[in-house]
């Protein structure tokens, strides 16, 4: 495997100081790859902003497609998703009682932690703080969607069709 193996190493010459960005597992497989040696390794250096910042974009990307499915799947169970410009995906549920009593069930009986919002917001605007990450993946926002219908239904929550009638 050895004369098929390319390794791209973060550069730190001109000063640049974008090495601390590399991760320190990154950093020792480099070494201890080139300490093998090899024959056919070849060893590039590139300037670790622009490797790990494509990553980041990667990510980004990622993430923000994460929001917009866990948006687009909660609005066709019927959920009242509220406008975001975010990653962050605001749930209505305009009770003061009932939106802690929504977060205490999402984590107790369905082992879902999501932050309840109410100080910041004015009275009958209590909501559901969702924060997707790129790492949930498709069976982690279809579970979300069926624990919160199964919370919405059991607090007799307005569903998004009685929220948009209200407002």
């Amino acid at each position: 495997m050895r004369d098929r193996m390319s390794l791209i190493q973060p550069s730190t010459s001109h000063g640049d100081l974008s090495n601390r960005m590399a991760r320190p597992s990154t950093m020792l497989l480099i070494m201890a790859i080139r300490s093998d040696g090899g024959h056919g390794l070849r060893v590039t250096n590139i300037v670790s902003s622009w490797a790990f910042g494509n990553r980041r974009r990667w990510e980004r990307d990622l993430h923000q497609e994460r929001a917009a499915r866990v948006k687009l799947v909660l609005d066709a169970a019927g959920l009242p998703v509220m406008s975001s410009e975010t990653h962050i995906v605001p749930l209505h549920v305009g009770d003061p009682e009932r939106y802690k009593r929504a977060s205490d069930l999402l984590l107790s009986e369905h082992g879902i932690y999501i932050q309840p919002i109410n100080p910041t917001v004015p009275q009958g605007m209590e909501r559901l703080r969702i924060t997707p990450s790129p790492h949930h993946d498709d069976v982690l926002i279809d579970r979300l969607a069926e624990a919160l219908v199964d919370v919405w239904g059991r607090l007799s929550l307005n569903r998004r069709d009685r929220v948009l009638a209200a407002e």
